[in-house]
């Protein structure tokens, strides 16, 4: 964890538990930096409406050389050690502040009580429909701005259907 990520935690602390807007778009600033100075184009990162920040689907090199394969592999290991340094801890707690203030672990349950007080989903969607919905990736959820915000802010990842798709090789 750097330095900056846990004085923003510690701040948090001083501040009833809540992360600033502030430390939250500077973890997120330090994560982009730490990705392209480890050799990757900068990657444009999707803002969902509640302000909460995601990485972008993004590619891979095609094929299975042992190239190709190393590529892919030391790209997720980048991204992991830049998300573990600057932006994982920082980002669960901003995102359970926004979306799951009571802490709940039931994520389909937070997400359907979003769905419906946003007017996305009428009062008698359940969870086991949201499932059905993510599963079969219908429902209408990933081109919904309000959807796709209920569902990051519960811990459900998502991205929009039209989302841009970032290319860190180039």
């Amino acid at each position: 964890m750097s330095a900056q990520q846990k004085a923003a935690l510690e701040r948090a602390v001083q501040n009833g538990g809540k992360v600033s807007q502030s430390d939250y778009e500077r973890a997120w600033s330090d994560y982009k930096q730490c990705i392209v100075d480890k050799g990757y184009s900068a990657p444009e990162l999707y803002k969902y409406s509640s302000g909460v920040y995601a990485l972008p689907t993004y590619d891979t090199p095609d094929g299975t050389t042992s190239e190709q394969q190393k590529s892919s592999k030391r790209l997720n290991e980048d991204l992991s050690a830049c998300g573990t340094l600057h932006v994982t801890d920082i980002n669960t707690v901003y995102k359970l502040q926004i979306g799951n203030p009571g802490l709940s672990t039931d994520t389909s349950a937070v997400a359907v009580d979003c769905l419906r007080r946003e007017n996305v989903k009428p009062k008698s969607y359940t969870a086991e429909q949201l499932d059905k919905d993510l599963a079969s990736a219908k429902g209408g959820l990933t081109n919904n701005a309000k959807a796709l915000n209920c569902l990051v802010i519960s811990g459900i990842n998502a991205a929009p259907s039209n989302a841009p798709v970032w290319h860190p090789f180039e």
